[in-house]
């Protein structure tokens, strides 16, 4: 298929973000990390797939690359970072510790209040600019205790992400909806009704808004859609995702 050259410009910034030029250690293959998609030649491979599948998803990819096109170079803000020392005083209406999932939110909302608010991280100021794809690297500069860490009997290792984002940006970006049956569960063994409340269905609609999640899904294949039509065959609950 021949695309435009803005849009090629498009699909190599794409193909880059997956298969970016890496530096490398002595003992790794140059030629494993270095070369780029771009210097492989993946985006005309997947130009020339575009040939072979239905009109209608070559139109959307396409319409997906003009979007890119529009955005390439847009970037979110860079949150101001400072490392206070000893002495170090500052003023805010609210301190928020942990900049994780629950720290992030309440910041937020509190800051669209009109609250001065702070949060403090103890793990580093690290974001995607300063990140090199290298896994092992990865493990020991973004998960509390270089990944090592765990209970105080040493029974259960735990990973937890610690750094800007805390575990929002370590873990894969897959979301649903708690289920109706956790929540109800979730209230009968804490004797809280918040969880089945107004008030929680409220929540979970603000933070579907705000990260763009929704329940649109994926063909699956045949061995995918089995489990799914199994258990609702047997009068089960339950959505393939």
């Amino acid at each position: 298929m021949n695309l435009s050259i803005r849009e090629t410009e498009a699909l190599d910034a794409l193909c880059d973000a997956f298969v970016p030029s890496l530096a490398f250690e002595k003992d790794e293959d140059p030629a494993l990390f270095s070369m780029s998609a771009r210097d492989l030649g993946v985006a005309a491979l997947v130009a020339e797939a575009l040939e072979r599948i239905e009109p209608a998803k070559r139109d959307a990819f396409r319409l997906f690359l003009k979007l890119l096109e529009i955005n390439q170079k847009a970037s979110a803000p860079r949150i101001p970072l400072s490392k206070p020392g000893p002495e170090t005083e500052i003023e805010c209406d609210v301190c928020v510790v942990g900049s994780g999932a629950a720290g992030s939110v309440v910041a937020a909302e509190l800051a669209a209040n009109g609250q001065n608010v702070i949060v403090v991280e103890a793990g580093s100021g690290l974001s995607a600019g300063d990140f090199d794809q290298h896994e092992l690297i990865g493990m020991h500069r973004l998960f509390r205790e270089a990944g090592l860490s765990g209970t105080r009997d040493l029974s259960v290792s735990i990973l937890a992400g610690t750094g800007l984002g805390g575990g929002t940006t370590v873990n894969w970006q897959s979301c649903f909806r708690t289920p109706d049956d956790v929540r109800e569960e979730w209230a009968e063994l804490s004797g809280c009704s918040f969880f089945t409340g107004d008030s929680f269905t409220e929540s979970l609609d603000a933070v579907w808004g705000r990260i763009g999640a929704s329940t649109d899904e994926s063909e699956a294949v045949h061995r995918a859609k089995a489990p799914a039509d199994g258990r609702q065959s047997n009068g089960r609950r339950g959505s393939l995702r």
